[in-house]
């Protein structure tokens, strides 16, 4: 991928009987490491939530197992495929960090929380996204707080279940749908 502070290593192992076992090694980069420089230096509570979803996946690659050595270009395959799916929720979350002054905390081993505010006028609301490290694949749980002026949350919560399916971008999605209907 191309985060600065986690790099991985993704070995294989037949010399245990007849199966081909993946091992995947998860370590901090180094400082001479080629994406010291990186065009995504991420936030810290980014950081920390790849870090948690890259050691997952390494529980979920190592107890993969293979019949021979012709399966490793499948098992490469899914791995980049997942690297990417993690690359991409990372950067939106870096991203919506950066547009809406969001605060990524983590709530438990698994459960992640986005708060941002979204102000027009008067008009004030806090969205508070709640989401585990299967975010896109499941929706999140939102709480709507209105901090000042007027809105209508229970419009604002229809529009957001109408429109803010899961899927790539769905935590984007949501915060343009807040972030327009607090304009009006």
């Amino acid at each position: 991928g191309t985060w600065p502070q986690i790099s991985s290593t993704l070995s294989y192992d037949w010399s245990q009987g007849n199966k081909v076992r993946p091992r995947l090694v998860l370590k901090p980069a180094s400082s001479s490491s080629l994406c010291k420089r990186s065009l995504c230096e991420f936030y810290d509570s980014t950081a920390i939530y790849l870090e948690t979803c890259m050691k997952r996946l390494s529980l979920v690659i190592e107890h993969d197992s293979m019949e021979d050595t012709s399966d490793i270009g499948l098992n490469m395959q899914k791995y980049f495929w997942l690297l990417g799916r993690l690359d991409y929720g990372a950067r939106e979350l870096y991203s919506l960090q950066r547009r809406y002054r969001g605060r990524l905390s983590r709530r438990s081993q698994e459960l992640f929380s986005l708060l941002v505010e979204v102000e027009s006028g008067s008009k004030k609301v806090e969205v508070d996204f709640s989401f585990d490290l299967s975010y896109p694949s499941f929706p999140v749980d939102v709480r709507l707080d209105l901090l000042s002026g007027e809105v209508d949350l229970d419009a604002l919560r229809k529009v957001l279940v109408k429109n803010a399916k899961p899927g790539f971008g769905s935590l984007s999605r949501a915060c343009d749908i807040v972030q327009s209907f607090v304009k009006g």
